[in-house]
């Protein structure tokens, strides 16, 4: 379900938004090096502004023009793309001890993809996804060979190895990797589900 703006200028700085991120990737790759966190919030915050001016967040809601949800939902992804370019450099130097502030914002970003990806293509994708989050922090609960050490909220996700031992890790491996993975898997289950091969 699409949303057809009439607004002219909404809808013509919405298609400049678009266009500028096209820009911005020919200029990477071809001008600037750019540190790869900087590309994946800037595809971030832009998609998300993007999927709520575009996609309504129910058949109901209004298909012409944007609620006042919609608008602060389209904000908080701006605040939390500038966050993350901003803060990143001191972000890696505190790696370990988060802010308040980056809880907040990550909290925040992990809420908008969800609401995002349940926009673009169901609830299916965001119920598994909260299922995944809840086992993190319940799966020390859990029977037998499910069991899991118990995450605490704020903590720093450490990736794990294949016999399962924790690893150190970077900040491409906390930020950089699951973005990538995890947009590429909406991507191709959202193309999948528009042709109707699910």
């Amino acid at each position: 379900m699409k949303r057809s703006i009439r607004n002219p200028v909404l809808r013509n700085a919405l298609f400049a938004l678009a266009g500028a991120v096209s820009v911005f990737h020919i200029l990477i790759v071809t001008v600037f090096l750019v540190d790869t966190i900087y590309i994946l919030a800037v595809d971030l915050m832009v998609a998300m502004v993007l999927i709520f001016c575009m996609c309504p967040a129910s058949k109901t809601s209004p298909k012409e023009r944007l609620t006042v949800v919609d608008i602060f939902l389209a904000a908080l992804a701006i605040w939390v793309g500038i966050y993350t370019i901003t803060q990143f450099g001191q972000y890696i130097y505190r790696l370990g001890e988060p802010t308040i502030l980056d809880i907040i914002s990550g909290s925040v970003a992990i809420i908008l993809a969800l609401e995002a990806t349940r926009r673009t293509s169901g609830p299916i994708l965001p119920i598994i996804t909260c299922l995944a989050i809840l086992y993190c922090f319940l799966g020390n609960y859990a029977p037998g060979m499910l069991k899991i050490m118990p995450t605490h909220y704020g903590e720093p996700a450490k990736p794990v190895s294949v016999t399962g031992e924790a690893t150190g890790f970077s900040a491409m491996e906390v930020h950089g990797i699951r973005l990538p993975y995890g947009s590429g898997g909406i991507l191709k289950w959202t193309s999948c589900r528009r042709k109707n091969f699910i």
